[in-house]
Protein backbone atom coordinates (compact mmCIF):
# COMPACT_ATOMS: atom_id res chain seq x y z
CA UNK A 1 0.00 0.00 0.00
CA UNK A 2 2.93 2.35 0.62
CA UNK A 3 3.71 2.34 -3.12
CA UNK A 4 0.24 3.56 -4.16
CA UNK A 5 1.42 7.17 -4.53
CA UNK A 6 4.65 7.81 -6.32
CA UNK A 7 6.30 11.14 -6.90
CA UNK A 8 5.77 10.83 -10.67
CA UNK A 9 2.00 10.96 -10.18
CA UNK A 10 1.80 13.73 -7.63
CA UNK A 11 0.11 17.00 -8.52
CA UNK A 12 2.17 20.18 -8.67
CA UNK A 13 0.51 23.18 -7.05
CA UNK A 14 1.33 26.84 -6.79
CA UNK A 15 1.48 27.88 -3.15
CA UNK A 16 -0.77 30.65 -1.90
CA UNK A 17 1.43 33.69 -1.38
CA UNK A 18 1.33 37.31 -0.32
CA UNK A 19 3.91 40.02 -0.97
CA UNK A 20 4.25 43.11 1.18
CA UNK A 21 6.59 46.07 0.92
CA UNK A 22 8.30 47.40 4.01
CA UNK A 23 10.50 50.46 4.20
CA UNK A 24 13.69 48.43 3.79
CA UNK A 25 12.55 45.09 2.30
CA UNK A 26 9.99 43.13 0.34
CA UNK A 27 8.51 40.18 2.22
CA UNK A 28 7.02 37.14 0.49
CA UNK A 29 4.89 34.75 2.56
CA UNK A 30 4.05 31.42 0.92
CA UNK A 31 2.01 28.52 2.30
CA UNK A 32 3.61 25.08 2.06
CA UNK A 33 1.41 22.87 4.26
CA UNK A 34 3.04 19.55 5.03
CA UNK A 35 6.46 20.53 3.67
CA UNK A 36 9.47 20.66 5.99
CA UNK A 37 12.46 22.95 5.67
CA UNK A 38 14.49 20.01 4.33
CA UNK A 39 12.08 19.60 1.39
CA UNK A 40 11.92 23.27 0.33
CA UNK A 41 14.43 24.79 -2.08
CA UNK A 42 14.82 28.47 -2.90
CA UNK A 43 16.99 29.27 -5.91
CA UNK A 44 17.88 32.71 -7.23
CA UNK A 45 19.24 32.86 -10.75
CA UNK A 46 19.63 36.36 -12.14
CA UNK A 47 16.26 38.03 -11.73
CA UNK A 48 14.27 34.80 -11.28
CA UNK A 49 13.58 33.19 -7.90
CA UNK A 50 12.18 29.65 -7.97
CA UNK A 51 10.72 28.02 -4.88
CA UNK A 52 9.98 24.29 -4.91
CA UNK A 53 8.76 22.00 -2.15
CA UNK A 54 7.47 18.47 -1.62
CA UNK A 55 5.38 16.95 1.07
CA UNK A 56 6.48 13.57 2.35
CA UNK A 57 4.36 10.68 3.60
CA UNK A 58 3.75 11.00 7.31
CA UNK A 59 4.92 8.41 9.81
CA UNK A 60 3.70 7.78 13.32
CA UNK A 61 6.30 6.37 15.70
CA UNK A 62 8.37 5.34 12.68
CA UNK A 63 5.50 3.39 11.11
CA UNK A 64 4.13 4.41 7.70
CA UNK A 65 0.48 5.41 7.41
CA UNK A 66 -1.74 2.90 5.62
CA UNK A 67 -4.37 5.50 4.76
CA UNK A 68 -3.82 9.21 4.32
CA UNK A 69 -6.39 11.85 3.41
CA UNK A 70 -3.98 14.75 3.28
CA UNK A 71 -2.74 14.90 -0.27
CA UNK A 72 0.90 14.44 -1.08
CA UNK A 73 1.97 17.10 -3.52
CA UNK A 74 4.78 19.10 -4.96
CA UNK A 75 4.78 22.88 -5.01
CA UNK A 76 6.49 25.26 -7.38
CA UNK A 77 6.37 28.99 -7.94
CA UNK A 78 8.56 31.43 -9.81
CA UNK A 79 8.97 35.10 -8.98
CA UNK A 80 10.64 37.81 -11.03
CA UNK A 81 12.93 39.74 -8.70
CA UNK A 82 13.40 43.47 -9.14
CA UNK A 83 16.82 45.05 -9.59
CA UNK A 84 15.93 46.87 -6.37
CA UNK A 85 16.63 43.74 -4.28
CA UNK A 86 19.97 43.12 -2.57
CA UNK A 87 20.37 39.52 -3.74
CA UNK A 88 23.23 38.74 -1.36
CA UNK A 89 21.06 39.45 1.70
CA UNK A 90 17.92 37.41 0.89
CA UNK A 91 16.77 35.28 3.85
CA UNK A 92 14.26 32.44 4.20
CA UNK A 93 12.50 31.11 7.30
CA UNK A 94 9.83 28.42 7.68
CA UNK A 95 7.34 28.62 10.52
CA UNK A 96 4.14 26.58 10.84
CA UNK A 97 4.11 25.72 7.12
CA UNK A 98 4.60 29.32 6.00
CA UNK A 99 7.82 30.22 4.20
CA UNK A 100 8.82 33.83 4.79
CA UNK A 101 11.29 35.24 2.29
CA UNK A 102 12.83 38.58 3.20
CA UNK A 103 14.26 40.41 0.22
CA UNK A 104 16.12 43.50 1.47
CA UNK A 105 16.06 46.53 -0.76
CA UNK A 106 19.37 47.47 -2.33
CA UNK A 107 20.94 50.50 -0.62
CA UNK A 108 20.60 52.65 -3.74
CA UNK A 109 16.78 52.27 -3.79
CA UNK A 110 16.04 52.68 -0.09
CA UNK A 111 14.21 55.89 0.71
CA UNK A 112 16.43 58.56 2.12
CA UNK A 113 16.12 62.15 3.06
CA UNK A 114 18.28 64.60 1.17
CA UNK A 115 19.76 67.37 3.24
CA UNK A 116 19.36 70.85 1.77
CA UNK A 117 22.38 73.10 1.84
CA UNK A 118 22.11 76.82 2.08
CA UNK A 119 23.98 78.84 -0.49
CA UNK A 120 26.70 81.11 0.79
Amino acid sequence: MADMVTKEHRPVASPDLDVIEKKDAYVVMADFPGAGSDSIEVNLNGDVMTVTASTVPAEVDGLPLLHQEYGLRDYETTLKISHAVDREQVEAELKDGVLVLTLPKAPEVKPRQIKIKTAA
